[in-house]
């Protein structure tokens, strides 16, 4: 019997970098010769990645497989992970500041602080523990556990070699000062901050820049729309909410 190389997500979506990663090691894992699957809660998963994992529930490892949990948030994919009778891997994102999302998203917020106080716990049943930096490796050995592995995101070059899509590139034909963020559009990433500094920017050194914002505003509705409020307010009409994109339009 094929021994399997499987993976435990709390969520999976088009353009985010963990479920990127998930779907790169599955391959690398079946073009080593294990069956390998993505298991995540159906309720978490895009409708565009639907056909690329699998319920949690269907979860089924044995003694003589691996099983890779992808840790940044609590989820029901933990319990599964805990009670796993295979070899665990924690592979550890870190666990973003519950106090970003205090009055945006306080759902997220309490999950986040469930994460942080259950990851010694976590790291201590895993059999090996994967960090993705050197700072998140620290974050682990603060917890007891020392024998933390770093190795950065796993990706292919080649998967940012996209021909750009021509009505993304005539939409922004113009000669302009670009200013580019790509990722997702949370409260930890500061972009009231990067606003308020192009703002300055724009009116006292560039009157011909633009600011482009690639992320979808699902990760936290609340704060999008504070984002939106406050490029209003600064009356900035070269403030650029492009959403979630494909790779061909991000190529762009």
């Amino acid at each position: 019997m094929t021994a399997r190389f499987d993976q435990l997500l709390g969520g999976f979506a088009e353009g985010d970098a963990i479920s990127q990663e998930a779907r790169r090691m599955q391959q690398l894992a079946r073009d080593a010769g294990y069956a390998s699957d993505i298991f995540c809660p159906p309720e978490r998963v895009s409708p565009g990645t639907k056909d690329q994992c699998q319920p949690l529930e269907n979860y089924a490892g044995g003694p003589s497989d691996i099983v890779v949990y992808h840790y940044g948030l609590a989820t029901p994919a933990g319990a599964t992970f805990t009670d796993s009778p295979a070899k665990r891997i924690l592979r550890y994102h870190n666990i973003t500041p519950a106090a970003f999302f205090d009055g945006f998203d306080d759902q997220l917020a309490a999950q986040l602080r469930e994460a942080r106080a259950e990851l010694a716990s976590m790291a201590a049943c895993a059999n090996s523990v994967w960090a993705c930096s050197n700072y998140n490796a620290d974050e682990i050995r603060a917890t007891g556990r020392t024998d933390v592995i770093t190795a950065a995101l796993f990706f292919e070059r080649d998967e940012w070699s996209i021909t750009p899509d021509p009505q993304t590139r005539a939409a922004f034909s113009v000669p302009m000062t670009n200013f580019l963020y790509v990722g997702r559009m949370a409260p930890n990433k500061g972009i009231e901050d990067l606003i308020l500094a192009f703002a300055h920017y724009h009116g006292s050194i560039d009157a011909n820049a633009r600011l482009i914002l690639v992320g979808s505003e699902a990760s936290c509705p609340r704060y999008y729309a504070m984002l939106r409020m406050l490029a209003t307010q600064l009356n900035l009409s070269h403030v650029c909410f492009e959403g979630f994109v494909t790779d061909a339009q991000l190529a762009a």
